[in-house]
């Protein structure tokens, strides 16, 4: 499963290399808010939604209710388990996405959106 986990994230993370897009289909949401960017983060209810994702060379586009784009700026982070890009969202705000999987989830991926006082993601599949 680890094995999985990794291809998949390792799939995302070339898609700067090879400018192609990846889809992910999101099935479940979650939002949370904190004080600050060092206090720790209120979780809501984690909520059923169908949404699609699309990760390009650089921008990721949230296709919810509200279209979400961001600027993929910069990779901040990158490990075998996860890749942290710092952004900036089409107010000009900036903010982080995180991409991981969890080997306790195999084969979902999550998707992280994360502001000084509110983090967000979704639990994807890739299409």
């Amino acid at each position: 499963m680890k094995k999985l986990s990794i291809l998949i994230l390792f799939a995302l993370a070339s898609v700067q290399a090879f400018s192609q897009s990846i889809y992910l289909r999101a099935n479940t949401f979650n939002i949370g808010s904190r004080t600050d960017k060092n206090s720790p983060v209120t979780w809501g209810t984690p909520t059923e939604v169908n949404i699609l994702i699309q990760v390009e060379e650089n921008k990721a586009t949230i296709f919810s209710q509200t279209k979400q784009v961001y600027r993929l700026i910069s990779t901040s982070e990158k490990t075998e388990e996860y890749t942290k890009y710092y952004c900036a969202n089409d107010d000009g705000i900036n903010c982080y996405i995180l991409i991981f999987t969890l080997a306790e989830s195999p084969g979902n991926i999550f998707f992280a959106v994360e502001f000084s006082d509110y983090v967000w993601y979704y639990i994807t599949k890739p299409e």
